[in-house]
């Protein structure tokens, strides 16, 4: 009986530190691996094509919409079909109701690459606004 307890325990153990070593975590390597000379980096296509340097695939875009206070002018900065940059060039927003979403609402198109984000609590007009300006200029 003695020698089936201390059994169970061992398996016990064994079954425990297996657990924890399937648990740990482990670091992922890059594909391929660089002593057998492999690649690690996606190729960059066809090598004999020149690349356009950024400033040639920039667009500077400009679109008008209505907020609260009036029209809202807007220049979107476009690389290819990537938001970039939206600067607000004119409106006639009060700042301390509309100027949160003057800040906010092109931050947000830009990580969404969409005009359609969320309104800033308190200026709906003024977010509607600039969405509508962005979607004007990039023709929406």
């Amino acid at each position: 009986m003695r020698f089936h307890k201390w059994l169970v325990l061992a398996v016990a153990l064994m079954l425990l530190v297996t657990l924890f070593a399937g648990c740990a975590e482990t670091e992922q390597e890059p594909a391929g691996d660089p002593d057998l000379g492999e690649e690690t980096t996606e190729p960059t296509g066809d090598s004999d094509a020149e690349e356009l340097p950024t400033a040639a695939l920039e667009q500077k875009l400009q679109g008008e919409g209505e907020g609260k206070g009036g029209s809202i002018r807007v220049e979107v900065t476009m690389v290819g079909d990537e938001i970039t940059a939206i600067d607000v060039l004119e409106h006639e927003e009060d700042e301390d109701v509309g100027g949160p979403a003057l800040e906010q609402i092109p931050k947000d198109i830009i990580a969404a690459q969409s005009t359609e984000v969320d309104v800033v609590t308190g200026a709906t007009l003024t977010s509607n606004g600039i969405m509508e300006a962005v979607a004007d200029a990039i023709g929406q």
